[in-house]
């Protein structure tokens, strides 16, 4: 494997205090990759402890004034010196058109939302573009594949479903307590006002079951 670029979302960061749930998933991919020495990480510079620190580029940015584009080309720019030959992006197809403007990096883009919602996806137009820029696209379930592929009939066999791990460490089953209970953002994206309705009903149909709710309304918000 030659070395491989994970571009983290602008807004999240490569920390073990107020990493989002992109850099999560990336932690624990690395713990488990037969290639992390192939890997480098780019997100934004933070004052906190890092995950890791090791082949973790840390782009510095002033919040006030920095966009997307901006950032996209510092990390392009450290691509190129370190003879990185392949970009990996997750949940920002808008960035696709950016990075593709003026280089040919195979591109590798993960959904782990409904691309239909995102900036950059949300027409047939631009799943279409995605698809034909992009070497591959990986969706976290089948409702996201199926989702992102409304309205396309070609270059289908670029479409994967990669479904997200759980390491398992209990080695017991544990005995099953009547309680559902929602972990995420409170947004519309992670489909809270889903959960919201569908229990409207439930709880006066099932009163001894619990149904709880964690989660904040901003990343990295824990109020």
């Amino acid at each position: 494997m030659n070395n491989h670029a994970i571009i983290l979302p602008l807004k999240e960061t490569f920390s073990t205090s107020s990493a989002g749930a992109v850099s999560i998933w990336v932690k624990d991919y690395l713990k488990h990759t037969l290639f992390k020495k192939k890997i480098y990480i780019f997100t934004q510079q933070t004052k906190e402890k890092l995950i890791t620190k090791k082949n973790v580029f840390q782009i510095k940015i002033n919040k006030k004034i920095f966009s997307n584009s901006t950032y996209i080309q510092k990390v392009l720019n450290e691509v190129e010196k370190n003879n990185i030959t392949s970009l990996e992006i997750h949940n920002r197809p808008y960035l696709v058109k950016e990075i593709t403007r003026e280089n040919q990096f195979p591109i590798s883009l993960f959904f782990h939302n409904d691309p239909r919602t995102m900036k950059g996806s949300k027409s047939i137009k631009e799943r279409k573009y995605i698809l034909e820029k992009c070497a591959a696209i990986f969706c976290v379930s089948e409702f996201i594949k199926k989702k992102f592929l409304e309205g396309i009939s070609v270059n289908l066999q670029k479409v994967h479903v990669l479904y997200n791990g759980v390491e398992k460490k209990l080695k017991k089953f544990p005995i099953k307590k009547k309680e559902i209970l929602f972990v995420g953002r409170l947004v519309i994206e992670k489909g809270v006002h889903f959960y919201v309705d569908a229990i409207k009903g439930l709880a006066h149909k099932y009163p001894e079951w619990s149904f709880g709710l964690i989660g904040s309304f901003k990343l990295g918000d824990n109020k």
